[in-house]
């Protein structure tokens, strides 16, 4: 599931096994049976694929799915969790039958790895693309505990490069690689300000980041997810990437014009 996902090459299949984790996890209800089957993750980004098989008789054959966000949580160590998360489904191969695959997408600045995970999800819900909103198709609960003994390959850089991000003076305090996402934090003195303009960009990357590789090739990473770091001017970000890289091939990383070394 996690290749018909992330699309890697051979040499990047092997970057992501040696960090994945077997789940294989069931939990059969009346209205439908959710196989959780692998987990992947780095410092800071948590992939959690699931297959769910609904009654027979039913099609889910919609764009999308997901739990119903105001109704579905998960703890870390028994603690209710205020990391970001998302939902992605998985395209289907045989759309008009009762299965379906997607991932649940964790996101934060602290770690998940070696932590356990308890998952209390409610009331499948399916939806069109966006701007649709998702509608809940087959009631009940799937609720589910295990260790994320994943092995987390990221590494990270400390810069303390300065920059200028939306008009505003900022520092690149630390910037995190892996594989499947870049992660950064950012300080200013004017914190706000950079938070409120990128709040405003609704319709392009709020922290765009290009990467460069040795070859000489490069690419801009899509939308980030971001919050303010607790207690400091600083904001962090974690940036999932839309495929998987080899992030020994990095060179550098330019952002808002200024290219950092990666060394």
């Amino acid at each position: 599931m996690i290749l018909s996902y992330l699309h890697p090459t051979n040499e990047q299949a092997g970057l992501l096994s040696n960090g994945a984790l077997n789940v294989h996890k069931q939990i059969a209800q009346k209205n439908g049976t959710l196989e959780i089957t692998q987990v992947i993750g780095d410092s800071h980004q948590l992939y959690i694929f699931m297959r769910f098989t609904a009654p027979e008789g039913t099609v889910l054959n919609a764009e999308r799915y997901a739990f119903d966000g105001p109704k579905s949580g998960f703890y870390i160590d028994g603690v209710h969790s205020n990391y970001g998360y998302g939902w992605i489904s998985i395209p289907d191969e045989n759309p008009n039958d009762n299965v379906t695959d997607f991932v649940m997408t964790i996101h934060g600045e602290k770690s998940t790895m070696g932590h356990k995970i308890s998952l209390d999800l409610e009331d499948l819900c399916a939806a069109a693309p966006l701007p649709d909103k998702f509608k809940p198709i087959l009631t009940g609960k799937w609720s589910a505990s295990f260790n994320l003994d994943f092995k987390d390959t990221s590494k990270s850089y400390a810069p303390a490069q300065s920059v200028k991000v939306h008009g505003y003076d900022a520092t690149v305090e630390s910037i995190t690689l892996s594989p499947i996402s870049i992660a950064m934090k950012l300080s200013s003195a004017n914190i706000q300000g950079v938070r409120d303009a990128a709040e405003q960009m609704e319709n392009e990357p709020r922290f765009p980041i290009t990467i460069l590789y040795k070859d000489g090739t490069s690419e801009t990473t899509a939308q980030s997810a971001f919050s303010t770091s607790q207690g400091y001017n600083a904001i962090f970000f974690v940036t999932p990437f839309e495929k998987v890289v080899n992030d020994k091939e990095i060179s550098a990383v330019s952002f808002f014009g200024t290219t950092i070394p990666i060394e």
